[in-house]
């Protein structure tokens, strides 16, 4: 168990510091370490103590939560949730843009004391095991009720950046919704919305398709009322 919660760890570490561009040798001056020391905390071979894992926090402009993330459902203490969805310690969220579609994976972490639900997004990862691979990472909270979900989030390259996330939640008891994803174009930097999925298990290739699908009366009613509803 030890082992593997350093090599998690050591995981966050280096994909927080490739996400902020910053090498071994910058990481390992801002936190007084030789590069070899911490190229070891980044492959899980020795464990690190908290003053240190607050120094690189510190270094790499995150929360330490960030860095001490472990892939694990969390203890919730007297929790009652709204929806199954919030029972997950991962969800999975997929859209269609630029003639692909796109997987992005979503961590959940319950905080007993403040009875919030943070989350990280991994957003358009190539690789579903391994979140290293996205392109970009966003942070922020999860709000759930009886048929709503949202989640706020921001973007960890830049701040200025947020995306909101909106799912309604039938009464059936199922695995996959879909909903809305708004926030800022990566080409144009013009605000951009795409309808979204998120699933409590990875999706086929059909799956998504059938899913993400747009009906043309969908579109027709978008011209009529100036408004887009997913459903």
């Amino acid at each position: 168990m030890t082992d593997d919660i350093a090599s998690c760890i050591g995981h966050q570490i280096r994909l927080y510091r490739k996400a902020a561009k910053i090498s071994l040798d910058e990481l390992a001056k801002r936190i007084n370490k030789s590069k070899a020391t911490v190229s070891k905390y980044e492959n899980g071979t020795i464990a690190l103590d908290i003053t240190t894992l607050y120094k690189i926090a510190e270094a790499l402009n995150i929360d330490i939560i960030n860095i001490i993330e472990y892939n694990r459902p969390p203890k919730r203490i007297g929790f009652k949730t709204s929806n199954s969805f919030e029972e997950c310690d991962t969800l999975y969220l997929y859209h269609y843009y630029e003639k692909n579609y796109h997987c992005s994976v979503m961590r959940l972490r319950y905080e007993n004391s403040t009875g919030k639900i943070y989350s990280t997004l991994y957003y358009k990862v190539s690789d579903i095991e391994n979140t290293s691979k996205c392109s970009c990472i966003y942070h922020g909270y999860m709000r759930s009720y009886d048929h709503i979900i949202n989640f706020v989030l921001q973007n960890y390259y830049s701040h200025s950046e947020e995306t909101l996330l909106n799912f309604f939640v039938p009464a059936n008891n199922t695995s996959a919704i879909v909903g809305m994803m708004i926030g800022i174009q990566e080409k144009t930097l013009r605000p951009v919305s795409f309808k979204v999925i998120l699933s409590k298990k990875p999706l086929s290739m059909e799956e998504r398709k059938e899913m993400l699908l747009i009906p043309k009366e969908v579109i027709k009613r978008l011209e009529d009322d100036g408004a887009l509803i997913i459903e």
